[in-house]
């Protein structure tokens, strides 16, 4: 519901601007639905892909050790899976790519794809 919510808002927003709108995603069935109700044609997919060891590794908040307390209920990647995209617009491997590397990956793609100006 909450990732509805947010695709009706980026789409009322990006009317006037572009916008950008980082949420956790764990389901197929609701990216596909964001894309569609905010327009395919200005909705991009980033899959900001990192392991799960990785992500437990980086949690600074303990919000993994948590869930796995059973302390927080569907945890995405622990309570409840988390889908993989399987055809996302860009792939942004945290892993093998630094902070600046990503984001200069970001910024190529928009630039490429006419979505951004410089």
């Amino acid at each position: 519901e909450n990732n509805r919510k947010v695709a009706n808002l980026a789409k009322d927003f990006s009317m006037s601007k572009p916008v950008c709108v980082s949420l956790i995603s764990p389901f197929k069935k609701n990216r596909e639905d964001a894309r569609k109700i905010i327009d395919t044609k200005r909705f991009i997919e980033v899959y900001i892909k990192c392991s799960l060891p990785t992500c437990e590794e980086r949690d600074v908040k303990g919000m993994y050790k948590k869930a796995r307390r059973n302390e927080i209920k569907d945890f995405i990647g622990i309570n409840t899976n988390y889908e993989i995209p399987y055809n996302p617009d860009l792939i942004l491997d945290t892993e093998k790519l630094s902070l600046e590397e990503s984001v200069n990956k970001l910024l190529l793609y928009l630039k490429n794809n006419n979505l951004i100006v410089n």
